[in-house]
C-alpha cells in the first residue's frame, strides 16, 4: 500500500491509476518513485484488510484465492474532490 501523502510521486496522470509496473518499476523511468515508501501486508485466511481512504494498493495473490472489495461506506468521503482541487 502506498500512503495518500506520496500519491504526487505516483504519476497517476490517469486519475486513479499508474503507468509504473509496481513492484517491478525501474527507477531510471520513474525516478520520483525513489521518495515512495510501500506499506507491504501479508494478508491470511480469515483476515481483513482496510485500506483508508486515498491509499494506493497492488495486489499478488500468492496462491488461489477470492478477494473482495467493499466500498460503501456510509461516511464523507471527499478525498478524491479535495485531491483533485489540489492538482489544480
Amino acid at each position: 500500500m502506498i500512503p495518500a501523502w506520496q500519491v504526487p510521486w505516483l504519476y497517476n496522470d490517469l486519475h486513479v491509476y499508474s503507468e509504473v509496473d509496481f513492484p517491478n518499476f525501474d527507477l531510471k523511468e520513474h525516478p520520483l518513485m525513489q521518495h515512495v515508501t510501500p506499506v507491504e501486508v501479508t494478508i491470511k485466511a480469515g483476515e481483513a484488510l482496510f485500506i483508508p481512504i486515498g491509499w494506493w494498493h497492488c495486489v499478488n495473490g500468492l496462491e488461489k484465492s477470492i478477494s473482495i472489495s467493499f466500498t460503501n461506506f456510509n461516511a464523507p468521503n471527499n478525498y478524491s474532490a479535495s485531491f483533485m482541487e489540489a492538482q489544480g
